[in-house]
């Protein structure tokens, strides 16, 4: 599950129980109002009445306050229709010209997203080593087999460990790099798999107790990832815990600080997409995977982290980016779910310190993120988003790609030629694709199945 579960904890309330408190308000008003009706003197049943309002009604208010301040989506919202997108060429390109000046102008817009938004990632890499957990276990009945790695990065004295697992077909068409949000043993209820060592946010249904994973914590996330679907058609699955490298919280980038404290680190959402290329590293010392496209694929949160480190890195073969929303592939200018201003006053973390500056004036930035999918061109690239996650503003991920699907053009491929907004379950456009399907935030089967059949298309020759 995506860290929006724990929005209000992540905010100045942090660990206050909101919802059991007003749970006991509510059940300790409705207890007193039960046992004064059974009393026969008036008074005191018209006291107990008295009581219960007064324990009820501050409780509501407190949970409108909360509520108010902490889910955009709550407020009355209507899309910015009166905006004007940044071209994504300088305006004297000649006709003709597009593709050489769009490849003279891909790293001044690289420069723009990190001055704007997510930060400067470190360029100088920090010493590398490697544990070996587990090799090539046998899983699901020969489907493939299990790896578990621990990748060590260390400077100035201080190390990042990154625990890696993967599973692996007995050859891959292709691989999806793809981080979680609570642990590697959430993937999967084997008791094999090592449980995540690094701050979890609490989660006592999905047993993340005082910031640690428990047992009860393995497979329950298992639902989004399909391990036989995606071993069954092929395909590769490298997943990290993105707190590994920085915790999602106002310290995140305590331990990248540390192994670079003579540098300006990159906002979290920077420091998860240097993650992404440091596990890429470590794959492609791999000879045996050398040659297997690598795609860099992310959940909302980690579908904005993905798309910056590939736009970063075309060492990255293909990009899938789900319900990303905001600085992920939503239109920042249609300024509908969760905005700029949102993110800058519950997540600061995330961004660069200078996106505050655009808080409620998106309409001033420099750049827009038709722009950062249009960075992943020529690369085969797919959007996807749920038709019920208003906070990802699924129409402004669809309006970005389309503005996007021009780059394409100009290395003669299709991108998405509508204009209209497609319904539920009907995938639209080529190399640039989209779907968009009926349900909540979140990785569905459906959605595997959609990115399987697409890269079989993309990669049928190579199989």
């Amino acid at each position: 599950m995506d860290n929006v579960n724990h929005r209000l904890a992540n905010d100045l309330w942090l660990e206050i129980p909101w919802a059991g408190l007003l749970l006991t308000i509510y059940i300790t008003a409705l207890f007193i109002r039960v046992i004064t009706s059974w009393l026969t003197n008036p008074s005191l049943r018209r006291r107990g009445r008295i009581i219960s309002a007064l324990l009820l009604l501050p409780s509501m208010i407190l949970l409108a306050s909360v509520s108010w301040h902490n889910w955009p989506m709550v407020k009355p919202q209507t899309p910015n229709a009166d905006y004007q997108l940044p071209a994504l060429l300088p305006g004297d390109t000649a006709s003709g010209d597009e593709l050489e000046a769009w490849l003279d102008h891909r790293s001044e817009l690289l420069q723009l997203f990190a001055d704007t938004l997510y930060g400067h990632s470190p360029l100088q890499k920090p010493a590398v080593s490697t544990q070996l957990h587990e090799v090539a276990t046998p899983i699901l009945n020969g489907l493939g087999t299990r790896h578990q790695t621990s990748l060590e990065l260390e400077r100035n004295g201080h190390k990042i460990t990154i625990d890696i697992l993967a599973y692996l077909p007995r050859q891959a068409t292709a691989i999806f790099l793809m981080a979680n949000f609570n642990g590697n043993q959430s993937l999967s209820a084997d008791p094999a798999i090592r449980l995540a060592s690094s701050w979890l946010p609490n989660d006592r249904l999905n047993g993340l107790i005082d910031h640690r994973a428990t047992a009860t914590s393995r497979g329950v996330a298992a639902a989004q990832w399909p391990l036989d679907t995606i071993l069954g058609a092929g395909y590769g699955l490298v997943s990290f815990y993105y707190g590994d490298v920085a915790a999602d919280r106002i310290d995140a980038l305590n331990r990248l600080h540390a192994l670079y404290p003579d540098k300006q680190t990159p906002g979290a959402i920077g420091a998860w997409a240097w993650a992404y290329q440091r596990v890429l590293d470590q794959l492609l010392t791999n000879d045996s995977l050398r040659e297997t496209p690598i795609i860099a694929a992310g959940h909302g949160l980690m579908g904005k982290a993905a798309l910056w480190a590939a736009a970063q890195d075309d060492r990255f073969a293909a990009v899938v980016s789900n319900n990303s929303g905001s600085l992920g592939a939503a239109l920042s200018r249609r300024q509908y779910g969760e905005t700029i201003a949102d993110i800058n006053r519950h997540f600061p973390w995330w961004l660069a310190p200078g996106a505050a500056s655009f808080s409620a004036r998106e309409d001033e930035l420099p750049i827009d993120q038709h722009q950062l999918l249009a960075l992943i061109a020529p690369r085969p690239l797919y959007i996807a988003s749920a038709s019920e996650d208003r906070l990802a503003d699924p129409e402004g991920e669809f309006l970005a790609a389309v503005a996007a699907s021009e780059a394409y053009r100009w290395y003669g491929l299709s991108g998405i030629g509508e204009q209209a907004m497609p319904y539920p379950h009907e995938p639209t456009g080529d190399r640039l694709r989209y779907h968009l399907r009926r349900g909540h935030h979140g990785v569905t089967l459906y959605d595997w199945q959609q990115w399987l059949a697409y890269f079989d298309t993309i990669y049928r020759e190579q199989r």
